[in-house]
């Protein structure tokens, strides 16, 4: 009996040893590669929620891409790139003949100065019509398609007004578009 004893002690022995290893080679692995996909499923879920999250704000985000690019548009219109001032000139030229008034002089611009950040261009011009004319036209510059700073204007004359204007051009950065 003692024999037999000493055999099942050793094949219970052998049978854990056994098992332990199986359980080592086999299990184990798997084990550790379930706690990764889960833990990386998790990953994925919380990435999952957030995309679902910013989705909810896509159309209102599409909405202000539009205003923006809008914006963007109109000051590419309103900021004339330095290598834009035969355009600006033709452009006045052609509002001074839709209010009425002829444009005596314009002086060439000058050279792009930097001032509080923008950059500069300053001119002056001398225009000539009747005094509403001439008031039309200063109008005309405030709704100018570009940026016009009028910082002088010096009016002579009776029923034919000349007006002296010094304006200020706002130009976009190194002609950017």
């Amino acid at each position: 009996m003692r024999r037999s004893s000493i055999s099942l002690i050793i094949f219970v022995l052998l049978f854990v040893i056994l098992g332990y290893v199986a359980y080592s080679f086999f299990y184990a692995p798997l084990w550790r590669q379930n706690l990764d996909l889960r833990d990386q499923l998790q990953k994925e879920s919380v990435r999952l929620r957030t995309l679902m999250e910013l989705s909810r704000y896509t159309p209102t985000l599409e909405v202000r891409k539009e205003l923006y690019q809008e914006r963007i548009n109109l000051l590419d219109k309103i900021l004339a790139p330095n290598t834009e001032t035969p355009t600006f000139l033709v452009e006045m030229e052609q509002v001074a003949k839709n209010q009425g008034v002829t444009i005596q002089s314009i002086t060439n611009p000058s050279p792009p100065a930097q001032v509080d950040g923008d950059t500069v261009s300053s001119f002056q011009m001398t225009v000539t019509g009747d005094y509403f004319k001439v008031l039309s036209f200063l109008r005309a510059l405030y709704y100018f398609p570009r940026i016009v700073d009028v910082s002088a204007l010096s009016l002579e004359g009776g029923a034919q007004i000349t007006a002296k204007i010094d304006c200020s051009l706002y130009l976009k950065p190194g002609g950017a578009k």
